[in-house]
């Protein structure tokens, strides 16, 4: 009851606004004059002045169309811009003519069905390129215009913003050759229509029956799903079209102001809605659908995408999926313990550091079970490029990074990163000190590759540190050493950060739910895993604004999990935490929020 409220409540909210532009065009169409040529620049989209057959016509039997504005057009981008639903097999022929486009419909219609032209912005005035948008142009082969409707959204599933300009399409189960399920791969649908901006899509001119509804970023132009990065989107039942009581249309009014029958049924879905403030929601027959836009993820197969050598002793592999269980041989004799590797974080990308100088040329197998990706040689040998002296020292020194800022979290850890792996460390000669004592200080190379060292100590707050070292204390495999280093920096203190507390209730049917606490760019700083209520303190957060988002875990993997069409998985259900918070420094807050999912 209160989500039926929620969403027309919504619902109105947009559709006012889209009634408020239509109002504000016929305004402006019925109260301004044209300027004469030379004036004031043309800001005006064109106008239909007729259309031969008329619009809405029944008992259509025409081979072409000719629409009549009121000054000069042009039509481009046809193929991405006009559309026709039902689908035809092949793209009508559009042509202008001086002041008309004549779309040329080149086979044979079906009997008894409502067909509806969509243009886009594909019609332009010449001089200024104005497009009338949106213009739909309506007919029926048989004797009546069909007269159902839907309405609903397209949203991402991942982080529930609109998803503008992407295909809802409609299917009916009509074909004895092809299960229902596999249409969206075989045959364009029966109907389809674009979202808007806000994400919003209304289908006209639908003939009873029940559909599956599918949705589709549709990259190549198919109107079908080919897989690949095209995103999907479907709703788990099939639904039926209803009928939005209108009123007689005068659509000569409509052509020459440029509105279609979908405005029309904009501004009568006001009236409908507006019943749903004082009748309960199961008397108000306003179907809104909701479906959740999703990549899913592509076949399973790992493969090698590509193997190169970015510098010199460095080799780097990179795979499709994480690739802990690929296996790579050397062909050519190697001494024992030859390379350094290293993963990414996704651990798809490994990276091979050689140690020895001994070789020159390297022959790789990269493979996995039975299969073989690929055979890689490498010469290891690098040209002699001439150099000033001066150069060649330079090239000699080795670079260090480090994660030091100024002022340093004091709870953090310091680390140091070089190129390549260290050959030799000597920690004995580091020094480490707080304002003017020195601190017996702990240091360790950390990673696989050997080329990451940190620091291990506790930092106080609001105190000076200067870590030191001298040259030649660090030597890596290329044969660089280092020059005399020194690092100078302040710590930070605890009033320097924000607590926040959130009391979390799962009020979903799910049993497992992760919250997430994300910067506005929706980079991850924290989450926790909440099965029914628990108390979430985020402690040591920067001064700032924050989102939260909770997801349903469904499969217990602690990362969100998105769909699949032909399993009819739907992505993990997503909600947001109402508006961005903000953190401020010293201070602490504390928010309830009962979780449910859309």
């Amino acid at each position: 009851m209160g989500n039926n409220n929620y969403i027309c409540v919504m619902l109105k909210q947009a559709i006012r606004l889209a009634l408020a532009g239509t109002l504000l065009l016929m305004c402006t169409y019925c109260a301004n004059m044209r300027p004469p040529t030379g004036g004031p620049k043309d800001a005006y989209a064109p106008i239909v002045l007729a259309s031969e057959p008329p619009n809405y016509t029944i008992n259509f039997d025409a081979d072409k169309i000719e629409l009549k504005f009121n000054e000069f057009v042009a039509v481009s981008d046809v193929i991405t811009e006009v559309f026709i639903s039902p689908p035809l097999q092949n793209t009508p022929e559009v042509k202008t003519r001086g002041k008309s486009v004549i779309i040329y419909l080149e086979e044979e219609l079906q009997d008894s069905t409502t067909y509806s032209i969509f243009f886009g912005k594909s019609i332009k005035d010449i001089t200024e390129g104005n497009p009338i948008e949106n213009y739909n142009y309506v007919f029926s082969t048989g004797d009546k215009i069909d007269s159902l409707s839907v309405i609903g959204e397209v949203i991402n599933a991942f982080d529930l913003k609109p998803r503008e300009d992407v295909l809802v399409m409609l299917y009916e189960d009509d074909n004895d050759s092809i299960p229902f399920d596999s249409l969206p791969f075989m045959v364009k649908p029966s109907y389809l229509t674009r979202t808007n901006t806000a994400g919003f899509f209304l289908i006209n001119n639908l003939r009873g029956g029940d559909y599956m509804m599918f949705t589709l970023a549709d990259i190549n132009l198919s109107a079908t799903y080919d897989g690949g990065d095209e995103e999907v989107g479907f709703l788990d039942s099939l639904i039926s079209p209803v009928y939005y009581a209108q009123e007689t249309v005068d659509t000569t009014l409509l052509d020459s102001l440029g509105i279609s029958l979908q405005d029309t049924l904009a501004s009568l879905l006001i009236d409908s809605l507006l019943v749903a403030d004082t009748l309960s929601a199961d008397t108000v027959d306003v179907r809104f659908y909701t479906l959740f836009m999703f990549h899913e993820v592509p076949d399973t197969i790992q493969k090698l995408l590509g193997a190169d050598k970015p510098r010199r002793q460095v080799l780097r592999f990179i795979f499709r999926y994480p690739a802990d269980d690929v296996m790579i041989t050397p062909l050519t004799p190697v001494p024992n313990e030859w390379m350094h590797e290293e993963w990414n974080k996704g651990k798809d990308t490994l990276r091979y550091y050689i140690l020895s100088d001994k070789v020159d040329t390297i022959s790789l197998r990269i493979w996995q079970d039975t299969t073989v990706f690929d055979t890689v040689s490498y010469s290891l040998v690098e040209k002699e490029i001439p150099q000033r002296k001066k150069d060649m020292e330079e090239a000699q020194i080795l670079r260090m990074f480090t994660n030091i800022s100024n002022p340093f979290p004091y709870q953090d850890t310091l680390k140091l990163k070089t190129g390549y792996p260290f050959r030799a460390v000597d920690f004995s000669r580091f020094v480490l000190t707080a304002a003017e004592d020195t601190i017996e200080a702990s240091f360790e190379i950390y990673d696989p590759a050997a080329r990451m060292i940190r620091l291990n100590h506790k930092f106080k707050e609001q105190t000076l540190y200067t870590l030191f070292f001298p040259d030649s204390v660090l030597f890596d495999i290329m044969g660089k050493s280092n020059d005399s280093i020194e690092f100078r920096f302040n710590t930070n203190s605890y009033e320097d950060y924000g607590l926040y507390v959130i009391h979390a209730v799962n009020s979903s049917q799910y049993d497992q739910i992760a919250i997430q606490l994300m910067t506005e760019n929706e980079k991850l700083i924290r989450q926790n895993i909440i099965r029914q209520e628990e108390t979430i303190s985020w402690d040591l957060l920067k001064p700032g604004k924050y989102i939260i988002k909770a997801f349903a875990d469904l499969n217990h993997n602690r990362v969100w999990d998105t769909g699949d069409y032909l399993e009819r998985r739907q992505p993990e259900p997503v909600v947001f935490f109402p508006g961005a918070i903000e953190v401020r420094a010293g201070w602490s807050f504390e928010e309830d929020w009962s979780i449910e999912f859309k």
